[in-house]
């Protein structure tokens, strides 16, 4: 968008054009859907000399106190790709601006090469950038090949959207740096980074290395206020990015000190939790929880408890031993932790309180409420079973069942 003047003539041959005249851009408008980039009051004038366009002027801002400027030439050979040499100064330009991401840099960059095949290089001051870790992961998005019927054919048999993409691919070579001012937040999380990395590659094939360190952080878990004492997130040049992650968070809770540690990948992250003086991992979590032991924890207790298992391990890996043992502490022959009817979480508890008899008493976090039922065994494979809920509402059921 803006108001573009062009005064342009063309002389010579292709191999050596000679171009004169002039052309310009006033309140000119940019703006990135994906990236949410914004370059706004764009003033640009190209002056024509030769074999070349000169960029006298290029100003912009990004809707803000962010401003950008350039300079540089723009070959006309055809041939060589319309060569190009340019710098690039910004000054706390918010390059990205979305929900999940804000960053503005400081700095400048070289583009050369032609307009077909640019190369970006520079280095770049990050601050302030601002990181939303979401609540929930987004779904994959499967890409659809797109097939041209009687089109051109593809070399090496590459798809239509790497054909796409090739001819719009860009080198780079950027430092990045923020020697503070890297916020990190969601999930439980506020915390602030630095960082130093590096991205060489290409704009579709894009190499990270570099890490990013700790500075101060804090982490809400189990109702608990843990401060990050150790942190690093690294990056080791795999294509697409990688980061590896190492984190410690410490509390203190009934005379120990408790320790969550994060290591791994980024999409395959190992929890685990310790504590000084050492204990087993339920056993810290009882305490963390309820400021108790585990063998005097109460059923509801052990839902909140299952909860929490659940949330450190992403629904596996350590639930059913914790939940055995506190079935065993409480003397109980069914303690399990799962879903109700509506969906909602709900712990129930069992006991056979003589042979055949076995009563059960579920209680429900969302409308249901509680239920009570009681299952005896008949013999010849007959069993009875009558269940009443908190409105009085009963039910009576007859089994049969044989082995063969």
């Amino acid at each position: 968008l803006g108001s573009l003047a062009i005064t342009l003539s063309l002389a010579g041959t292709p191999d050596k054009p000679v171009i004169s005249g002039s052309a310009s851009l006033a309140r000119g408008r940019y703006e990135n859907s994906r990236t949410g980039t914004l370059l706004d009051g764009l003033d640009v004038r190209l002056q024509a000399k030769g074999e070349k366009l000169i960029l006298e002027r290029a100003t912009g801002t990004d809707g803000g106190r962010g401003r950008v400027s350039a300079t540089g030439t723009i070959g006309a050979e055809a041939k060589a790709g319309f060569p190009l040499a340019m710098v690039l100064n910004l000054q706390s330009m918010r390059l990205v601006r979305r929900d999940d991401l804000e960053a503005s840099v400081d700095g400048s960059l070289r583009v050369i090469g032609s307009l077909e095949a640019p190369h970006v290089s520079g280095s770049l001051k990050i601050g302030p950038a601002r990181v939303r870790i979401p609540e929930q992961l987004p779904a994959d998005v499967v890409e659809i090949d797109v097939i041209e019927v009687g089109g051109p054919a593809r070399p090496d048999g590459a798809s239509a959207t790497e054909g796409r993409a090739a001819s719009r691919k860009i080198g780079l070579d950027v430092k990045l740096h923020a020697p503070r001012q890297v916020f990190v937040r969601g999930r439980g999380v506020e915390s602030e980074w630095k960082a130093d990395l590096r991205i060489t590659g290409t704009t579709i094939r894009p190499i990270l290395a570099g890490s990013l360190s700790l500075i101060r952080g804090k982490f809400e878990f189990a109702g608990k206020t843990f401060n990050l004492t150790r942190g690093s997130i690294s990056f080791t040049g795999k294509s697409p990015p990688e980061p590896t992650l190492d984190l410690q968070a410490e509390v203190t809770a009934v005379g120990i000190v408790a320790k969550l540690g994060v290591t791994g990948s980024f999409e395959r992250p190992r929890i685990a939790l310790s504590s000084d003086p050492e204990m087993p991992q339920d056993e810290v979590l009882s305490r963390l929880l309820f400021g108790k032991t585990l063998n005097k924890i109460s059923p509801t207790q052990a839902l909140a408890l299952g909860e929490a298992v659940q949330t450190m391990y992403g629904g596996g890996g350590g639930g059913p031993g914790i939940l055995g043992r506190a079935k065993d502490s409480l003397g109980l022959d069914l303690l399990d932790v799962g879903r109700s009817v509506s969906g909602k979480s709900a712990v129930g508890i069992g006991k056979y309180i003589q042979d055949g008899v076995f009563v059960e008493v579920e209680q429900s976090l969302g409308t249901e409420g509680s239920r009570v039922s009681v299952e005896a065994d008949l013999g010849s494979g007959l069993t009875v079973k009558t269940s009443v809920d908190e409105k009085q509402r009963t039910g009576v059921g007859l089994n049969w069942r044989r082995d063969y």
